[in-house]
């Protein structure tokens, strides 16, 4: 898998912090890929990783989002999940292609699945997800090809593992033992939560190499 990272920053992006805000359970992972993507497919990135909001990075068997928290310019948490899509360039357009499986993702998808799962609060069952899913198809004018590309990617999204984690500074709640001020939440759910304090503030490039299973492993030590 070749190396990629794409670096955003999103100062005029209006949905941001509805993005950030995201993380309480699945449906919220999938919102926030699904935000991410209409990202990737409608701004030029950055040419470098000062002042982003987000990251996309493709690294050895690795691709992941990174979603940067900020308060007065510096980082309190970043949120990383698994990327899901294939992001693909061509010398045609400056910016990229995402395919998921023989099915193209293109913004009038991430658009309309994004609308379905906004206008969901609570998915009880499967018959409530359905219902709402036929109400905007009518609004979004989608095709069949483009319906068995979306149940296709919804299918998809229910059932894969997001690979969850948060880095957090969190200065209001530290406490030394119970709630260091640097340490990564892993699991989004309360009830499956794992908390690993840190010693100290790491970068985003130290994150990566953590997350990274190429890489030489960190050790947990007991303070």
């Amino acid at each position: 898998m070749s190396s990629l990272k794409l670096y955003y920053n999103l100062n005029s992006y209006s949905s941001f912090d509805s993005i950030i805000s995201y993380s309480k359970d699945k449906v919220d992972i999938i919102k926030i890929i699904l935000e991410v993507s209409r990202i990737v497919l409608t701004i030029n990135p950055e040419s470098s990783s000062n002042e982003i909001d987000v990251a996309v990075v493709r690294q050895n068997k690795m691709q992941r989002l990174f979603l940067f928290r900020k308060n007065n310019g510096s980082i309190k948490s970043i949120l990383s999940t698994i990327y899901p899509f294939k992001i693909v360039f061509t010398n045609s357009s400056a910016l990229p292609r995402l395919f998921l499986g023989m099915y193209e993702i293109d913004n009038k998808i991430t658009s309309f699945l994004l609308s379905t799962f906004t206008s969901i609060k609570n998915i009880q069952s499967f018959e409530v997800f359905f219902n709402v899913f036929e109400e905007e198809k009518k609004d979004f004018l989608i095709s069949k090809e483009e319906e068995e590309a979306c149940w296709y990617i919804v299918r998809y999204l229910f059932f894969f593992d997001p690979g969850y984690l948060r880095y957090d500074i969190d200065q209001t709640r530290a406490d030394p033992h119970f709630h260091p001020l640097n340490h990564v939440d892993i699991f989004f759910s309360n009830e499956a939560s794992v908390k690993f304090g840190l010693k100290r503030e790491i970068t985003i490039e130290e994150l990566i190499e953590i997350i990274d299973r190429e890489t030489q492993c960190y050790y947990i030590e007991k303070v």
